[in-house]
C-alpha cells in the first residue's frame, strides 16, 4: 500500500468517525464542556433578566400612559375653558413612544432568546452536514476524478455548511455576549436613569396608579384643582421625560438590535473571509495536483 493510499484511507476513516460522533451528539457534548456551555447559559440569563427589567419599565409606562390619558379627556372646569388634554398631549406622546419601544424591545429579546435555543439544536446538524461534504468532496477527487462538477458541487455545499455552523457555534452567542458587554459600559447608565426617572414621576403624579378602583381615578375626573396641578407639573417636567424617553429609546435600540446585529455581521464577514480563505486554499491546491496529474500524462515519455 503506497503511501498516498495510506493517507486517504486514514482520512476517510477520521472523517467518517467524527461525521458520527457529531450526528450521535458527542461532538456536541465536547464542545460544551470546552466552554461552549457556559456561553449560552450566561446568554440565557442575560436575557431573561434584561426580559424582565423591560417588564417592569412596560408595567411603570402603561400606569403613567393610563393616567395621562385619563387627565388627556378630562376638563378642568367650564369657568376655565380649557381642556387639560391640550396641556398633556405632548406628555402623553412622549410615553407613548417610549412604550412602544419598550414594547418592540422585549419582543425582540424573546424572540432573540429562541434564536438562540434553535441554534443550540441545528449547529450540531450543519457540522454534520460540513464533514460529509467534505468526505464526499474527497471520495470525488479520489474516486472519480474525471467529474469535476460534482466535486465542486460538493466543496461549495461543505463551504456552506461550515459558514453556517461556525456562526451558530461561535457568532451567534458571541454577539449576544459582546452586546452586553457594551451593554453594561454604554448604555446601561442612561437607561437606569430613565428608568428611575419614570418610576418616580408614576409615583408622584399617579400615586394610586397601580389601584384605579380605590378612588384616585374617581377623583382625578372630579377634582379640577388636581388636574391643574398635574398639568402644572407636567410643564415643569416635559423637558425631563423628553430626555427620559430618548434614552429609552436609544439604550433599548442599541442593546437588542444595534450591539448584537452589529456584531452578528461582523462576525459574519470575519469568518466567511477565513472560511473562503481556507477553501481557496485548498482548491488551489487541488488545481495544481490535477494540472501536475495531467502534464504527466501528457508530457515526454508518457506513452
Amino acid at each position: 500500500m503506497s503511501k498516498r493510499t495510506r493517507f486517504r484511507t486514514a482520512a476517510g476513516i477520521v472523517l467518517s468517525a467524527a461525521f458520527l460522533l457529531t450526528v450521535f451528539g458527542f461532538t456536541e457534548k465536547g464542545m460544551q464542556a470546552l466552554g461552549l456551555g457556559r456561553l449560552s447559559e450566561s446568554n440565557e440569563t442575560y436575557l431573561n433578566a434584561s426580559f424582565k427589567r423591560s417588564l417592569q419599565t412596560f408595567a411603570v409606562l402603561t400606569v403613567v400612559k393610563t393616567g395621562l390619558g385619563v387627565v388627556e379627556g378630562s376638563e378642568v372646569g367650564v369657568g376655565f375653558g380649557i381642556q387639560v388634554g391640550d396641556v398633556v398631549q405632548a406628555a402623553y406622546d412622549y410615553v407613548d413612544l417610549a412604550w412602544r419601544t419598550v414594547l418592540i424591545s422585549m419582543a425582540v429579546l424573546t424572540g432573540t432568546r429562541f434564536v438562540l435555543q434553535a441554534a443550540r439544536i441545528f449547529d450540531q446538524w450543519f457540522l454534520a452536514a460540513f464533514i460529509l461534504f467534505l468526505l464526499l468532496t474527497l471520495l470525488c477527487r479520489w474516486v472519480v476524478p474525471k467529474f469535476p462538477a460534482l466535486r465542486r458541487f460538493f466543496r461549495d455545499a461543505a463551504f456552506v455548511a461550515a459558514l453556517v455552523a461556525v456562526m451558530l457555534y461561535v457568532a451567534l452567542p458571541a454577539s449576544v455576549t459582546l452586546g452586553r458587554s457594551l451593554s453594561r459600559k454604554i448604555t446601561a447608565p442612561s437607561m437606569s436613569e430613565a428608568e428611575t426617572g419614570f418610576s418616580r414621576f408614576r409615583t408622584e403624579v399617579f400615586p394610586e396608579g397601580a389601584q384605579p378602583k380605590t378612588g384616585f381615578w374617581s377623583k382625578i375626573v372630579e377634582t379640577k384643582d388636581k388636574l391643574a396641578e398635574i398639568a402644572s407639573f407636567l410643564k415643569t417636567r416635559t423637558n425631563d421625560m423628553i430626555e427620559w424617553v430618548i434614552k429609552i429609546i436609544a439604550g433599548y435600540t442599541f442593546d437588542c438590535i444595534v450591539f448584537p446585529l452589529g456584531l452578528f455581521f461582523a462576525f459574519y464577514g470575519l469568518f466567511r473571509f477565513l472560511v473562503r480563505a481556507l477553501f481557496d486554499a485548498r482548491r488551489s491546491q487541488s488545481l495544481r495536483e490535477d494540472l501536475g496529474a495531467v502534464l504527466r500524462r501528457t508530457g515526454p515519455g508518457s506513452e
